[in-house]
């Protein structure tokens, strides 16, 4: 692990926060659901989403049961516009922002972006931060691990959320 990955993982230590850390009723639910599994939640056909590690599989697969998300496309081999969840290319941070000008427009409403690895190096965390910071985003969560961007138009003012992932 790099040092930036050390000083970030700190960071992240210090300010994460469980589902009692929150006022959001949505992080409440997303914490008691996706990554502690109160409501034991069945996953009736998991997707293996290459070039993601298992437990990043895992989450996206929580997710898509959870929130009934049906269409996954991955950035920037995929069209965006019925997405339900896009896939940002976790090795390719560089790319995040222009990719993001471009597509984050075309996201429709309920829309998340999921984006792996978001600490792993300096540029890695700059891109995740300007992202999370972009008008169309409403809410993120940092899991460390990876990042979540939520395009929900219920949300009215941005909100940022570092989470305890526990699962």
């Amino acid at each position: 692990m790099a040092l930036h990955a050390i000083i970030e993982y700190i960071k992240y230590s210090w300010k994460a926060k469980g589902r009692h850390g929150t006022h959001s009723p949505f992080v409440y639910d997303f914490v008691e659901i996706i990554l502690q599994d109160r409501a034991n939640l069945v996953i009736a056909d998991p997707v293996v989403y290459s070039g993601l590690s298992e437990e990043h599989n895992i989450l996206l697969n929580r997710i898509r049961q959870r929130y009934n998300y049906r269409s996954v496309r991955r950035l920037p081999d995929d069209h965006v516009v019925d997405a339900d969840i896009v896939i940002l290319p976790a090795q390719e941070p560089l790319l995040w922002a222009s990719l993001a000008k471009q597509n984050f427009p075309l996201l429709k409403n309920d829309s998340m972006v999921f984006v792996a690895n978001i600490h792993d190096t300096a540029v890695h965390t700059h891109e995740w931060n300007s992202m999370r910071m972009m008008r169309e985003v409403k809410m993120s969560i940092d899991l460390y691990g990876a990042g979540l961007l939520l395009f929900k138009e219920e949300f009215k003012e941005q909100q940022h959320f570092i989470l305890k992932d526990t699962a």
